[in-house]
């Protein structure tokens, strides 16, 4: 069955967690190599994910892209 996934990204993935859980919601984190993310689910039962991407000084560069108009 298709399905739609939506990505936020955000500055700290385990605070955001941390604070869905505080608000009845669940989530549940992990690595990949440039990123830390979560797949979290609200009190209410919407599921998406959220991201936080590495910072250079780790070793890896990621540029944030302005959005061409």
């Amino acid at each position: 069955m298709p399905h739609l996934s939506v990505y936020f990204r955000v500055p700290d993935v385990d605070a955001f967690v941390k604070r869905a859980e505080d608000l009845g919601g669940r989530g549940q984190t992990f690595d990949l190599p440039v990123a830390r993310m979560a797949v979290v689910a609200d009190a209410q039962g919407a599921v998406f994910t959220v991201v936080q991407y590495e910072r250079e000084e780790q070793g890896i560069r990621i540029k944030d892209r302005k959005r061409k108009r």
